[in-house]
């Protein structure tokens, strides 16, 4: 997993503030919360793995042969290391950005306002301009990836069409138009004719679709 801290060891032993940014593509990712301890088996690891994510949690990945005091005995060894990793990240982690109490969709004029309330299943609904974003914990782990989620669906609204209508007008028709979250570029073109948008595009003020 990238930034995080990893110790290994073979088996045979004893023994992952702003609009723009709250919609970063890798906040949506995967992460073990900082209270989690997870256990993963994999057929392809050759040893066992102490993984430290950024955000504080911890994975133990191991091969389908290791047995469980192996991994035990494993994780008691670097108890340390694991307490330490944590510190550092903790102390290099800049503080999350508040969740937004409404978005602003400046390339369609819209602004929607967003509440949020706690459930045991995640799920955001869109009602009339509100966004209702429910989730086990209201902290910004639990709701960017809902949040993201809708900001796709928009952009397949407003942005799929609009690109078909500008292709056909240039006479350039796409292939076929995907939308997406890259964290590094707004959009692209494939030598076959798809284009791939950024729905984040729909957070700028600098088109008018």
């Amino acid at each position: 997993m990238d930034g995080g801290g990893d110790k290994s060891e073979p088996a045979g032993t004893d023994l992952d503030t702003d609009q723009l940014s709250l919609f970063d593509d890798s906040a949506s990712q995967t992460i073990p919360e900082a209270t989690d301890w997870k256990v993963r088996v994999s057929s392809r690891a050759r040893t066992i793995k102490i993984q430290v994510y950024p955000h504080g949690g911890v994975e133990i990945v191991a091969p389908r042969r290791a047995r469980s005091r192996d991994i035990e005995a494993f994780v008691a060894e670097h108890r340390d290391w694991i307490a330490s990793t944590r510190r550092k990240f903790t102390e290099l982690r800049p503080p999350e950005p508040p969740l937004p109490e409404s978005i602003e969709l400046p390339a369609i004029g819209e602004v929607m306002r967003v509440h949020y309330r706690k459930g045991e299943q995640p799920r955001i609904a869109d009602k009339q301009g509100l966004l209702t974003v429910t989730a086990p914990a209201l902290k910004p782990a639990a709701c960017w990836p809902l949040l993201q989620k809708w900001l796709k669906q928009a952009g397949r609204q407003h942005l799929v069409s609009r690109a078909m209508e500008v292709g056909k007008a240039i006479g350039l028709q796409p292939r076929r138009v995907l939308i997406r979250l890259q964290r590094t570029r707004w959009g692209s073109c494939s030598a076959s004719g798809t284009i791939s948008l950024n729905s984040a595009v729909l957070l700028l003020s600098l088109i008018h679709i």
